[in-house]
This record gives structure tokens, C-alpha cells and sequence, in this order.
């Protein structure tokens, strides 16, 4: 019987979860489609009653079996999180001991010649930070640079060498340009392929 058929004979319009079942209890039985509906308009024998406890039992299993593979995978979840950590800490203990080899410390005299603590005092202190037209400006009337091959950058790093002379960034910092005095100000800006920073009214090499 065609799902159609049964909604036109009854005028009743099931979900497909519980046509499913009616259609199993008509392809069971013996009835004629039309005394089947017949059968079921009326509960005889109880027909509907049964049908819909039957409907009832197979969505409650579905709704188990679903809570049930949330749980494995929530366990599973947990699983992975859990043995990814421990790779974690390993990575980082064999990051800390090849480190520790390979000897890394601050290398001079290349990235910001600031440190950012002094850097964050000038922002806190500072009224207002330095458009970069401005900052150009005093780039070119305190040093001579030409304000159209001047690039200012919003960001600095600093860099660690290791024993066999390799370089490796560490960290960047967000370094908007900022001059609240001559002797306290801090621009980072390449000028003609060369690398600059205005650190305190001193003019210091930028190298990366």
C-alpha cells in the first residue's frame, strides 16, 4: 500500500516514522487495504494503539543508540585530547632539551633596539599616538630623509641566535610610531632599503 493510498482512505497524514510501522502491520496481515484503514480509523483490536506503541519503542531505541555513539564519541574525544597532550608535553620537553643545546640566547644588534616595556611606557604616557604622514614629516626635518621613500611599519621583533650562528624570530610586537618628545619617541621605518628605528631621538639600524 502506497503511502498516498492510505491518506486518501483514512484522511489521515502520519509522519514517516510512523507510516513506516503502519505499513509493516498491513504487509503482515491478511486485510484488504481499505478494511485495514478501516480497522485502524477504529483502533479495532486495538490496531492503532499497537501501532503507535510500536512507533514509540523504535524512536525510544533510536533515541538510545544515538545517546549511546554521542557517549563513545565523547569518550573517544576525550581519548585523543588526552594522548595529544601527552605529545604535547613530549614535543615541548624535546623543544626545551634541543633548546638547551643548541644554546639560544638574545641576539644583538639585530631586531628593536626598544624594549617593550620602555616601548608601552611611551604609549601609556603619550597623548595620542603618530599618524604616519607626521611621522614622515619628522623623519625628513630631523634627519634628511625624503618623505615619499619613507615606510613606516606598525611592528618590531625580537630574535635569539643559537651556537651554530642561526637566527630565529622570537617575538613581534605592535609598534605604532609615537613622539611625545625629542628625547621620547619611537618610529620604525625603512627609507631607500634601509632599516631604521627612532628610538628616543636616537637613529638606530633596524636589521632582521
Amino acid at each position: 500500500m502506497q503511502r498516498s493510498e492510505f491518506e486518501n482512505l483514512t484522511e489521515i497524514y502520519p509522519p514517516e516514522n510512523l507510516y513506516s510501522v503502519i505499513e509493516k502491520f498491513y504487509n503482515d496481515g491478511e486485510l484488504d487495504k481499505k478494511d485495514f484503514c478501516m480497522k485502524y480509523i477504529a483502533n479495532a483490536d486495538g490496531l492503532a494503539e499497537k501501532i503507535q506503541s510500536e512507533c514509540n519503542q523504535l524512536d525510544l531505541k533510536k533515541e538510545q543508540e544515538f545517546f549511546s555513539r554521542i557517549g563513545d564519541l565523547e569518550a573517544k574525544l576525550e581519548e585523543t585530547q588526552k594522548a595529544l597532550e601527552s605529545e604535547k608535553r613530549t614535543a615541548d620537553h624535546l623543544r626545551k632539551r634541543l633548546d638547551e643545546e643548541l644554546e639560544w640566547h638574545p641576539a644583538l644588534h639585530t631586531g628593536t633596539n626598544m624594549k617593550q616595556s620602555d616601548y608601552e611606557e611611551l604609549a601609556n604616557q603619550s597623548y595620542d599616538q603618530t599618524d604616519e604622514e607626521h611621522a614622515k614629516y619628522m623623519l625628513s626635518s630631523l634627519f634628511g630623509f625624503i618623505e615619499n621613500l619613507i615606510v613606516i611599519h606598525h611592528h618590531a621583533e625580537t630574535f635569539e641566535v643559537n651556537k651554530y650562528h642561526r637566527i630565529r624570530r622570537k617575538e613581534t610586537y605592535q609598534r605604532d610610531p609615537y613622539y611625545a618628545a625629542s628625547d621620547w619617541n619611537y618610529i620604525r621605518f625603512d627609507c631607500a632599503g634601509c632599516q631604521w628605528e627612532l628610538v628616543n631621538g636616537a637613529l638606530l639600524p633596524y636589521e632582521d
